[in-house]
Order: structure tokens, then sequence, then C-alpha cells
């Protein structure tokens, strides 16, 4: 448990850029495809986090604009920020949109079949228990980005 709660509190305060946000939530929301139930108490702060990162970004296929920072090809030259292009920067980005998750991976689908694995796995009466424990806006307001936006 104080794994995640260091994770959640390092990842909020420390990381802003949306494509590491996504590759920590996806990381995050993975632990509880374990199905262990200590995992299952930290579910409003996972809640939460899934909450504004499906707010804050608009995937097509996985993908999405803000993904798309150049962080391993960047360097300072005045006061410019300069992308060196070459064929390895075009091969590294051919590489991060065919491979890494955060590209290919869709957030909502990945939520929705993580959801679908714990109810699955803790039962339908454990899961609903679980999620009525919870603070209803909070449960609503996951919903409703989960199946209203954007499907």
């Amino acid at each position: 448990k104080k794994f995640t709660t260091v994770w959640y509190a390092r990842m909020d305060s420390n990381i802003g850029n949306p494509r590491s946000r996504k590759i920590h939530t996806l990381g995050l929301t993975s632990i509880l495809r374990t199905g262990q139930v200590i995992f299952f108490q930290d579910m409003s702060t996972l809640i939460s986090l899934w909450i504004s990162s499906l707010e804050e970004i608009v995937e097509t296929n996985g993908d999405c604009e803000k993904y798309h920072s150049n962080f391993m090809y960047e360097f300072h030259y005045n006061d410019d920020f300069t992308i060196q292009e070459n064929g390895e920067y075009l091969r590294f980005q051919k590489l991060m949109k065919e491979v890494d998750p955060v590209h290919n991976l869709i957030l909502k689908d990945y939520l929705k079949d993580t959801m679908r694995l714990v109810k699955e796995t803790i039962g339908e009466a454990n899961f609903t228990a679980l999620m009525g424990n919870l603070d209803k806006n909070l449960v609503e307001n996951f919903e409703y980005f989960l199946y209203q936006i954007n499907n």
C-alpha cells in the first residue's frame, strides 16, 4: 500500500507531461489486474487519476498530439529548443508510434478492460460493494468520461 501511495504522490506532484502521465497511469492501473485486494484500497485515488487523465487528452487509436514530445531529441540552443532532423530521429519517431504503448493503447479501452477483469476476479457482489463504497460523484464522473465523452 505504501508503494502505491508514494507513487500517486510523486506522480501527481512531479509528472506533468501527458505522455509520461499516461505511462504511469497504465502502470498503476495494471496493478489492479493482479487481483490483490490491497490495491483496491486506493480506488478513489486511482479513479481520480483516471478522470484527470481522460479529461486532459483526446486520443485517436491510442495516440494523441500531446504525446509527441521530442524529449529524447531536444537540446537547448540559445533560448530555443531545436529538434535535430536526422535519420536516427525519424527511426525513433517511427518506433515510438509502432511499439510504445503510450501511442498504441487506448486508455479508455484499457480502463474498461481492467474494470471488467477486476469484476471477474473479485465477483459481481464484491465489485458492486467496492464501487458502492466510493464517492458517488467520483464514480459518476468516471463513468461519464469513460462511456459518454468522445465515444
